[in-house]
């Protein structure tokens, strides 16, 4: 049996101007279970917070968007398992549960409680891309877990059995971000933010100026 351990990093943040800023992701440490995962966590962040007062500062929150943790395996002598797919989980930058994926180890997806859907269409978030956050604004919601049912007892009604219909890719937002042109991303659940700080209103009218273009086009 493979054993699993838990990657804890920090989402710390260099520049303060919207709507695009760098991101770099700070490995903190690798535990042996979640729990003990969020429990440094939470010492990292009480140790943090006490480093920036001590230091005269007040901007943590400034430069750290929050946290990732994400499971993985440990090989020995075998080669990775491609179709192992990790488990993530995010936290704002108080430690406080922002998200997490929802798909199988073997990358299956079943669908996103409704209850758990946190952001509606239109509201404006933040992203976490490959190396920068960016405010965007959500156009299209995850499919909850009675649209899968849906689905399902369509594809039964043509065939005899059901492979799964969805993967860990489709466990996410469609978003619309500033730019030219069709600025459509998808984006996973857990890398979707409320904004960490109040959004200009000019760049709120562009953001919303975007997908009403998208929407009537």
């Amino acid at each position: 049996m493979k054993k699993t351990v838990y990657e804890l990093q920090q989402i710390s943040v260099w520049g303060q101007r919207y709507p695009k800023r760098k991101m770099h992701l700070n490995r903190i440490g690798l535990f042996d279970s979640l729990k003990n995962a969020e429990e440094s966590m939470r010492l990292y962040i009480q140790a943090e917070k006490e480093h920036y007062k001590s230091w005269g500062r007040n901007d943590y929150k400034k430069e750290c968007l929050g946290y990732l943790i994400s499971s993985l395996q440990v090989l020995h002598r075998e080669l990775q398992d491609f179709s192992h797919h990790p488990k993530w989980w995010s936290y704002n930058a108080d430690g406080e549960a922002n998200d997490h994926s929802l798909a199988t180890e073997s990358g299956e997806f079943y669908g996103h409680p409704a209850e758990e859907v946190r952001f509606q269409v239109g509201d404006i978030v933040e992203v976490l891309g490959y190396n920068c956050i960016e405010l965007a604004i959500v156009g299209m919601l995850p499919p909850t877990s009675e649209r899968y049912e849906e689905l399902k007892q369509k594809w039964l009604e043509k065939h005899n059995d059901c492979p799964s219909l969805m993967d860990d890719s489709d466990d996410c937002y469609l978003v619309y971000t500033i730019g030219e042109g069709d600025t459509h991303q998808h984006i996973e659940c857990y890398k979707v933010f409320p904004p960490s700080k109040p959004v200009p209103p000019t760049i709120a009218r562009k953001l919303r100026d975007t997908i009403n273009k998208q929407v009537q086009s």
